[in-house]
């Protein structure tokens, strides 16, 4: 399983369970557990929802509800044949090396703040596929979520501090760190159809990447934040900016071409002969140096035989397309 993917799925099911959202998640967990275990509970449904992820452009990941519903829905199908009692939740007693290992303190009633009805209308907005709209939330409160990270950074004892201890700081049913990755993607599309918000789109990613925050752990995240205010300047015309934020992240990161990748997203999107010469060079720098590809290169591999088939160079626009299919045997 892609370790992105895995993290990912075990925040949103850890979340699922918490909150007892969707309904039939949980009660497909504890026909399985009174079967099974909790153990391989939790494992046989952490494998619906890892394979119910889509993998979108700039290496991010998005979960098909559709799917994921669907799949819940045959399992509970399957199990209900198979006759397994459904537990009674009211007076049920959790076994220690059960649910409550999993999930910690899942029984505790959530904290309500301010930001809470802002995040459960984001998250609902977000999985019904309505990111103009979560997008058009997100605009409408975005003081009230800027200030709200700030204060919790400022609230821990040591910085830089890590987004596991800000998504554990409030019980307040959400992940802030789930919130900040479907806040960008909604702000991602919503500015490709209104580019009169780049402004408040460009704040939000200043913001987070300006805060001491440690990303170990969320690399990928923090790529796609830096890849997304590259294109932000560009759009915007400000290519001293892009490219001073290109060489820093560089040279933050020299092993890595994150910072190439989202160059060569960019310039897609460009007809300027000279960018796409560029790209091109940097597409057979990365050819030459790169010897191994996994799944969170995909997107850069994309990139790359987008720009080979450009320039016609058929032997490797053949080559990133073959380890595009080796990604997915």
């Amino acid at each position: 399983m892609d370790q992105i993917i895995e993290k990912q799925a075990r925040r949103d099911l850890d979340e699922q369970l918490k909150r007892n959202k969707p309904k039939e998640v949980r009660k497909l967990y504890d026909m399985l557990a009174k079967a099974h275990g909790g153990e391989d509970a939790y494992t046989f449904i952490l494998n619906l929802l890892s394979q119910s992820y889509q993998t979108l452009p700039g290496g991010r990941v998005r979960l098909d509800s559709k799917k994921y519903n669907k799949e819940i829905g045959d399992a509970l199908k399957n199990e209900k044949k198979n006759k397994v009692p459904v537990l009674n939740l009211k007076s049920a007693k959790t076994d220690r090396n059960d649910l409550n290992e999993l999930l910690g303190e899942a029984a505790k009633e959530f904290k309500k703040t301010p930001l809470t009805e802002f995040a459960n209308q984001f998250a609902i907005l977000m999985s019904l596929s309505k990111d103009y709209s979560a997008a058009e939330l997100y605009i409408m409160n975005r003081d009230l979520f800027l200030n709200e990270i700030d204060q919790r950074v400022r609230r821990t004892v040591k910085t830089p501090v890590s987004w596991e201890l800000l998504d554990d700081e409030e019980n307040e049913g959400f992940f802030m760190s789930n919130l900040l990755c479907d806040i960008q993607l909604a702000m991602a599309n919503y500015t490709r159809k209104d580019p009169v918000s780049l402004p408040v789109y460009e704040e939000y990613l200043t913001h987070i990447l300006n805060l001491p925050v440690d990303w170990t752990g969320n690399e990928n995240n923090i790529n796609i934040f830096k890849s997304e205010l590259y294109d932000v300047y560009r759009r915007k015309g400000r290519e001293d900016q892009a490219e001073q934020l290109f060489s820093e992240w560089k040279k933050e990161n020299p092993e890595s071409f994150a910072p190439e990748q989202a160059l060569l997203w960019s310039f897609r999107y460009e007809k300027n002969e000279e960018q796409t010469q560029r790209a091109l060079e940097i597409c057979h720098e990365i050819f030459a140096k790169k010897k191994t590809y996994s799944f969170e290169d995909e997107s850069l591999l994309d990139s790359m035989r987008f720009f080979f088939r450009k320039a016609g160079d058929t032997e490797k626009y053949d080559f990133c397309t073959e380890q595009i299919k080796k990604l997915h045997a």
